[in-house]
């Protein structure tokens, strides 16, 4: 099995991607070919397939027992309606995280014979209680409660929650304490167990280093500005990488088929498999970060975005409040799968690693702008030329000629978005910005 997973992993690295890298700031073949299979076969962006694809593979790692590292980040999708979503972890989940599922599975089948010989091997004979067996989940993807997810813990210390309609949960008092649970669990060296009836049953009050890892969608209209900023001040929100894609394609750009081939699923699934046996392999392996000036640099710079806005009285300034310790999860993730495509654990985050992580978060934070800009009510004509400003700005610091589909790609807009913002401005010829007029 192992072996098959080697050969499909050498394939992916291998493959060429028509319009190269996606996104071009990762620099793993087979990771950026999985975001550009995902992106061929959904309607969300690569900006938000790529969070949760990093997520997945995150937690593949600790799963596979590298907890001494850390991995866990939450995210939230807050895209409107009809950006692919849903469809989006779906696949993510189907093409990474159903092997370990069906680990779990196997592994009960395997409790429930042990079981069923303790009791023949007890018939007759004085005993103490035998627990029956449970399938303690470690991917929770309908609803869970605290209680549940602490019990899921004591069997496996790395869980992933995958929360739809998080507005609707934010609101309701019934996931109240869940929530909590969550918000408690950010980062967490140690998790207490909740208080409910049979706590005294229980074989554990306390999990030591946790890994937990959230990931929740909804959209900000649905959500409310009430909400919002209450939990971007000091709550859930506040503890996310946050995706945003405004864009809802047109009918032309839909998918021809959403499903993605079997042959396909099976590649990415034995590549699951092998990052877990990577990760048990190496679980004792410490690797070294050095604080080198050019990560201060990087840390500077985002907190700085912050510094600003809490200068200027922006309720937004909290958005960027975990930034950098997102910016040292992704260091960690980035690190990881490098050592993964070595095929050997590497003891140093090299500087190249670093400013990989750091152009994906630059990346990814570049839509606050866009949320901030929804929930001040700007006008449309205000947010057009905001993105023409930024648009032109790009385009004057890249080589040409440059393709529209690049420029699409990094704001998430139309063709019409990119000509538009060009016209009097740059040459083209339909399908690439050439020069200046």
């Amino acid at each position: 099995m192992l072996e098959k997973a080697k050969e499909n992993r050498k394939k992916l690295q291998d493959k060429k991607s028509e319009d190269g890298k996606s996104p071009e700031m990762i620099r793993s073949k087979w990771v950026s070919s999985m975001i550009k299979l995902i992106s061929k076969h959904a309607m969300a962006s690569e900006k938000q397939i790529s969070v949760k694809v990093l997520q997945n593979i995150a937690y593949l790692f600790a799963y596979g027992g590298m907890t001494q590292h850390k991995l866990a980040f939450y995210a939230v999708d807050l895209s409107p309606t009809g950006t692919g979503k849903t469809e989006l972890v779906k696949k993510c989940r189907q093409l990474l995280l159903s092997p370990v599922m069906t680990m779990q599975e196997e592994k009960l089948c395997e409790d429930i014979d042990s079981y069923e010989e303790e009791i023949l091997a007890a018939k007759g004979k004085e005993k103490d209680f035998i627990d029956i067996p449970k399938l303690h989940k470690c991917i929770h993807v309908s609803d869970t409660s605290s209680e549940a997810l602490f019990e899921s813990f004591e069997a496996q210390k790395s869980q992933i929650i995958e929360m739809g309609e998080l507005g609707r949960k934010l609101k309701s008092s019934k996931y109240q304490s869940l929530i909590d649970y969550i918000v408690d669990g950010y980062g967490a060296s140690l998790l207490l167990a909740p208080n409910y009836k049979n706590q005294r049953f229980r074989k554990q009050m306390k999990i030591d280093d946790p890994n937990l890892f959230f990931y929740g969608d909804t959209t900000i209209r649905y959500l409310g500005k009430g909400a919002f900023f209450e939990h971007i001040e000091g709550g859930l929100l506040n503890r996310c990488l946050l995706t945003y894609n405004p864009y809802i394609p047109e009918f032309e750009e839909l998918p021809s088929s959403y499903e993605i081939n079997d042959q396909n699923v099976e590649e990415y699934n034995e590549i699951a498999k092998c990052i877990i046996h990577f990760a048990t392999q190496y679980e004792s392996e410490r690797f070294n970060l050095e604080i080198t000036p050019y990560l201060k640099e990087c840390e500077r710079y985002i907190y700085n975005i912050r510094k600003n806005l809490i200068e200027n009285n922006s309720p937004f300034a909290n958005m960027y409040a975990r930034s950098i310790q997102n910016f040292r999860i992704l260091i960690n993730v980035f690190h990881l799968i490098k050592c993964f495509d070595n095929n050997a654990f590497l003891s140093d985050v090299d500087e190249e690693t670093v400013k990989e992580a750091f152009e994906f978060l630059k990346w990814q934070i570049e839509v606050y702008q866009d949320l901030i800009d929804e929930f001040s009510g700007l006008s449309d004509e205000k947010r057009n030329d905001n993105l023409k400003s930024k648009i032109l700005q790009y385009i004057a610091e890249q080589k040409l000629p440059l393709t529209f589909r690049e420029v699409q790609r990094k704001f998430t807009i139309k063709k019409h978005d990119v000509e538009t913002a060009i016209a009097g401005t740059y040459k083209q010829d339909g399908r690439r910005i050439l020069s200046k007029l």
